[in-house]
């Protein structure tokens, strides 16, 4: 079967300046307090699916002086009234240094994590953040990271936000005849608890690009409850027929971050046909369910009168039919 790795499509975020504020971060009158604004209207797989990015998610950011060391970690930033506008909290406001050197940014999502720790040490507050994912099972949130770099507060910077979990996604289709309807299906032996380590290269180089990259803690995932019969949400009584149909939400899991380690074990497929109920529990192969953050891995379920079918595709979050390429 083909496989199709797509680099999964990114919305944005900006910083914006506000008017002349005191600073009371640095005691400067004269610097501007430091913002985050959506640039579109991105879309994100959870809580909900097919909506934008929503106004209740916070996120944590920490930025690094290239040059003169840390500026400031764990900020945490938050919507203004349902507005474009995400700035810091009461107590987290932060402002652009009077010079115009360069912070280097790396922020995370706060939806879903327990505690969120910046840098390996003091010096080095922008070098990796680590958030203790708490279990995901039934609220779903989508863990995101991104990283940016600026020196100027008179200018929008981008902060593009990528995925740290993996979408599973289910679509159907068959040829067994009338009456054939899929109506629900489980997931087992999935992770929806885990460590992600983002670490940050260049963060303190003004001249370098950044780049960050997800890991996920292998002992902590080996360590983790794995959960059985979780229902795909949002799946209703869908008829089967010729026509591939997505089957619900799907599901965000922690990626399996051992080599070649499935990401689960199996899923149940509930459905009735001529009035009888069956229900089936399906294992792919194992190469099916290796998966890697922020990648959508979709099962495509064939049932016939004599057999079902499964294969798999691989691909980014953005897809016409998808839910999500977002933030």
């Amino acid at each position: 079967m083909k496989k199709y790795f797509i680099l999964l499509s990114v919305a944005a975020l900006a910083l914006v300046s506000c008017a002349k504020v005191k600073d009371v971060y640095t005691g400067s009158p004269e610097s501007r307090q430091i913002a985050f604004s959506l640039l579109a209207k991105p879309t994100t797989k959870a809580p909900v699916a097919n909506t934008v990015f929503p106004t209740d998610y916070h996120f944590y950011v920490a930025a690094y002086a290239a040059g003169s060391g840390d500026y400031f970690d764990g900020a945490e930033f938050a919507n203004e009234s349902s507005t474009t506008t995400w700035s810091g909290v009461s107590g987290s406001k932060k402002y652009w240094p009077l010079n115009s050197e360069t912070l280097n940014f790396l922020a995370v999502t706060k939806a879903g994590s327990s505690t969120t720790t910046f840098g390996t040490d003091n010096a080095n507050y922008a070098s990796k953040v680590v958030v203790a994912l708490e279990n995901n099972k039934t609220a779903q949130h989508d863990l995101m990271y991104a990283c940016a770099q600026a020196s100027n507060p008179s200018s929008n910077v981008p902060l593009t936000f990528k995925h740290a979990l993996s979408w599973v996604q289910f679509t159907v289709s068959g040829t067994a005849g009338t009456g054939l309807a899929v109506t629900g299906i489980k997931l087992n032996g999935a992770a929806y608890t885990g460590t992600l380590t983002v670490n940050l290269a260049n963060y303190n180089s003004s001249s370098e690009t950044l780049t960050a990259t997800p890991s996920w803690d292998a002992t902590a995932y080996a360590s983790a409850t794995k959960e059985n019969n979780v229902s795909v949400p949002n799946v209703s009584s869908i008829t089967v027929d010729g026509t591939a149909r997505t089957v619900g939400d799907g599901l965000l899991i922690v990626p399996n971050p051992t080599a070649n380690g499935a990401s689960f074990t199996s899923f149940v497929v509930n459905y009735t046909l001529d009035g009888h109920a069956y229900s089936v529990v399906i294992t792919p192969d194992t190469a099916d369910m290796v998966m890697q953050p922020g990648y959508k891995y979709t099962y495509n379920i064939g049932i016939t009168m004599h057999e079902i079918k499964v294969t798999a595709t691989v691909g980014s979050w953005s897809e016409a039919s998808g839910v999500a390429a977002g933030i």
